[in-house]
């Protein structure tokens, strides 16, 4: 909300008429695609990842400078990513992985006054949560090439709790109708705690005047 109010008062201070801003909020879906290391859950080396995809929901609050330009504020739940493996019955490898943030974005756009194309960049500041629990480190050797390796795992339970802001960046198309709009977007995120944070979002906005 704090943007949305900074916004506000420099378009007030560069002459901007208030007939020519919107305000608007929605909320939506994500369905997120994740890949986090076992050595980010543990914070020791580890062989093997968690990926997955995730359903998560989002809401939105923006304000249109200009038809063609928007700031915009986010809260977004990325949902949860798990795996459980039988390794050496009666031990089991479990791992989860959860993450959610808020985001700020400038979104540019073009098109006709019904359908328009988007892209966005910003900052997410993401909080991310995770356990893992392995009981029996034996899996076996693996071969790589010549000779055999002794396979490397974290045994026991860890959990993962960090924090911290990365560049976010998408496009997408808006289908407006009035004071009503559909957005379908695609947006990737650098967030330190996993090597690969996406999601794909269909969001509802209304906007206020």
């Amino acid at each position: 909300m704090r943007i949305i109010f900074a916004v506000l008062a420099l378009l007030c201070g560069v002459g901007v008429k208030a007939s020519d801003v919107s305000v608007y909020v929605g909320a939506g879906g994500a369905y997120s695609d994740m890949d986090v290391s076992f050595t980010t859950l543990t914070g020791l080396a580890s062989q093997g990842r968690l990926e997955g995809q995730a359903g998560g929901f989002k809401v939105v609050e923006g304000i249109r400078a200009f038809d063609w330009l928007a700031f915009e504020t986010s809260y977004i739940d990325f949902g949860n990513v798990s795996l459980t493996m039988p390794i050496d019955p009666p031990f089991v490898l479990h791992a989860d992985y959860s993450l959610k943030g808020f985001g700020e974005s400038v979104i540019v756009s073009g098109g006709s006054s019904h359908n328009r194309y988007f892209a966005k960049i910003g900052v997410l500041r993401w909080q991310a949560g995770g356990s893992y629990t392995n009981n029996s480190c034996y899996v076996g050797p693996y071969y790589t090439g010549p000779t055999f390796v002794p396979n490397t795992c974290a045994q026991g339970s860890f959990r993962l709790s960090e924090s911290g802001a990365g560049i976010s960046y998408g496009a997408g198309l808006e289908m407006r109708r009035r004071r009503v709009a559909a957005r379908f977007q695609y947006e990737r995120f650098n967030v330190a705690a996993a090597n690969r944070v996406a999601a794909f979002s269909v969001d509802v906005v209304w906007s206020l005047f």
